[in-house]
Order: structure tokens, then C-alpha cells, then sequence
């Protein structure tokens, strides 16, 4: 168990860095070779956790192990610790007595093994002390680096050994000169080290834009860098065809509201417009309702469309006659009849329903809503 981002006490799984850490660990853990690595790591990718439970893994379940944990200071070293004792606090495991230094000792039955944290500034007190894991965390920051020269002489070159040193960089000098030169060495091939780089977040997100870059050039069939500007033209070509459908859908909507204004009838001396104009959305439909309004100058409207096999409703009455037909009410009606809903203000109103197929029919039904309201 890990505590996370937030705090909270969670199962621990691979992210993404860990993933690409366990990639290059698994193989050599199923033929027992060495386990040796030196890793640059941007911050934030969990390195040092990842590192810190195979090595607590390894203590717990092989005896006579010897694993020693070294942190840059001494605040780094408490929490590296705490990992650890939260790791065997959740583990069905005798629990036993806490030691006064960041030490767990673990009885075996073939063997007692231990697992220690410290800090960089007191390493040097294992050199003495041969070791099967060593995990040394953010070596590049070590107030004496030099103390790896010791550590990797009380390292046995056997297989199923840990030796990593992982670290966010620190300069080619200084402090940061003795994991730089490390480094080298592991890329080089001039060491036992298997070199590990974890890119910083940003670069992981960088590679996956130039890979989408990269696959928009492929489907484009033009190179990487013309992508902005095919993209531009196409954009620009987009915007004048989208322009295009909807003048042309515009001209259609008034030429069919031409046609409903010629099919207007007369209920009981009340102008009655009860038509549909498929294609148009709610939107676009209550304008041509607006329209036709205007056009009777006295009435009642009711217009309904299709799209994407959904009914729009709009009714509209004009504003002399909603004290006896009222919008809102005509279009719950005719939406109740195409399996839907609505309502709206007494002169203007919108539903929708869910039966396309019963529209028509429900169209209908605003002659009889007339006649019936016209007493």
C-alpha cells in the first residue's frame, strides 16, 4: 500500500515512468541475473517508490538479505523509512517491535534479514557491511558523493543483487559531477549499470503531440511542419462549405414556409398554419415559425422537423389571440402525441418528441385544438 497524490492510502500501481522501469527489471528477474541500474528521472515520476518496493519485496521474502536504502538527507530518509513501514503494516505479516533507528529486522526461519534506511551524510557506516540491495536515491544531490566508491566495493558482483542509483539530474560538477560520470559510464557501456531514462512529464506529453503531429502528416500525406497550414486551409474550406449548407437550407426553409403560408386554413375565422419542415433544428425552425407569424399578421402556427430521427416542435401564436390559444398549451398536445414534451410563453413555445413516425398525425392535431379553444 502507497499513499498518493491526494493522500490516500491506496494499492500500489505502475504509472506510466514505473511502467517503463519494470520493462527493463522483469526480464532479468526471471532468469536471476543482476539487477543493477543507474537512472536519470524527471521529478514527480515515482522512481524511488517503485525502487523502494522491490527492494523491500526482496528482504521479506529472501533470508539473509541485507538491504540498504540511502536518501540525500535526513527528512528524505524519515519518509523513505515511513514507505517502507507502511508497506509492512499492511502486509499479514507478526508485527514487530519498532526499532529506535530506521531499521527492520526480520526473523526468517532460514535467516534474519534487514532492511535499513539512511541518510547520505551517514552511509559511509555500511561500507564496512556487505550488501545484497543497495537503493541510493537522488545520488546527484549527495553532500559526499565520493561514498559510492565504498559502497560499490561491499557490493557482491552475484547474480539477483540490487545496486541502483537513481536521481534527477544536478550539473556535470559539484554535487551532480559523480552521477554524471556514472551516467556516462552506463551509456558507454564502461560499466555493469543499465542505464534507465525516465523523460519529465512534460517531454512524455511533448513525444505524444509529435506523434499526433506525425500521424495528422501521415493521413495529410504532407510533411510534419505543412500540417498548420493544410489544417488552416481546411478550416477555411469548411467554414465556406458550412456557409453554403445553410444559405442553401435557409432558401429551402423559406420556400417550404411559402408553401405552408399557401396551405394556411381557416378554423372557425382563426388562420391556422400546422405543417413540417424536416432538416431543421430547434433553432432554425422557430425562425421560419417567426416568420410565417409575421406572415398571418392574425393566426396560429404550429411547424415540426426531423433530425437525426428526433422532433422539433415550435408553436406560435400571434399576440391577439393568446388570451385564447395559448402556445404553451398547443405544443404539449401535439409533443404528447409524438411521445414527448414541452411548453414555452403563450405566444411562443417549443417540445420535442421521440416518434418520428407519428408526426404527421400529430400535426393534425392543431386544427382540432383550435376548433375545440374557438369554442
Amino acid at each position: 500500500m502507497i499513499r498518493n497524490e491526494h493522500g490516500m492510502i491506496v494499492p500500489m500501481q505502475f504509472s506510466e515512468s514505473q511502467n517503463i522501469i519494470w520493462r527493463r527489471v522483469a526480464p532479468r528477474l526471471d532468469v536471476h541475473d543482476k539487477l543493477w541500474f543507474i537512472v536519470l528521472k524527471g521529478r514527480q515520476v515515482y522512481a524511488t517508490t517503485f525502487f523502494e518496493a522491490l527492494t523491500f519485496v526482496r528482504t521479506i521474502q529472501r533470508p539473509n538479505t541485507n538491504s540498504l536504502i540511502i536518501a540525500q538527507d535526513l527528512d528524505s530518509s524519515t519518509k523513505i523509512f515511513d514507505m517502507a513501514k507502511r508497506f509492512y503494516d499492511h502486509l499479514p505479516l507478526p508485527k514487530l517491535k519498532p526499532s529506535k533507528s530506521k531499521e527492520i529486522i526480520f526473523p526468517l526461519p532460514s535467516g534474519e534479514s534487514i532492511f535499513k534506511v539512511v541518510s547520505a551524510g551517514t552511509a559511509s557506516k555500511g561500507r564496512g557491511t556487505t550488501q545484497t540491495c543497495v537503493h541510493c536515491s537522488e545520488v546527484a544531490f549527495w553532500p559526499h558523493p565520493e561514498v559510492l566508491t565504498g559502497l560499490f566495493q561491499a557490493m557482491p558482483d552475484l547474480g539477483d543483487t540490487i545496486w541502483v542509483l537513481e536521481s534527477t539530474a544536478n550539473g556535470l560538477s559539484g554535487q551532480g559531477e559523480m552521477f554524471y560520470r556514472q551516467w556516462k559510464s552506463a551509456i558507454d557501456r564502461r560499466s555493469d549499470l543499465i542505464p534507465i531514462f525516465i523523460p519529465w512529464p512534460a517531454l512524455e506529453s511533448v513525444a505524444r503531440k509529435e506523434a499526433a503531429l506525425r500521424e495528422a502528416a501521415e493521413l495529410l500525406k504532407i510533411g510534419p511542419l505543412e500540417v498548420p497550414k493544410r489544417l488552416q486551409k481546411l478550416l477555411e474550406e469548411q467554414r465556406a462549405l458550412e456557409k453554403q449548407l445553410a444559405e442553401l437550407e435557409a432558401r429551402l426553409a423559406r420556400s417550404r414556409a411559402e408553401d405552408l403560408v399557401k396551405a394556411v386554413r381557416q378554423v372557425n375565422g382563426v388562420a391556422v398554419i400546422a405543417g413540417r419542415i424536416d432538416g431543421l433544428d430547434a433553432d432554425g425552425l422557430r425562425s421560419v415559425a417567426d416568420t410565417l407569424r409575421n406572415r398571418l399578421g392574425s393566426g396560429v402556427v404550429c411547424v415540426g422537423s426531423v433530425v437525426d430521427g428526433k422532433v422539433n416542435l415550435i408553436a406560435a401564436v400571434t399576440k391577439d389571440l393568446t388570451a385564447r390559444f395559448q402556445a404553451g398549451r398547443l405544443v404539449q398536445e401535439v409533443a404528447k402525441a409524438v411521445g414527448g414534451g414541452g411548453g414555452g410563453r403563450p405566444d411562443l413555445a417549443q417540445a420535442g418528441g421521440k416518434d418520428p413516425a407519428r408526426l404527421d398525425a400529430a400535426l393534425e392535431l392543431v386544427y382540432a385544438f383550435v376548433a375545440r379553444a374557438a369554442g
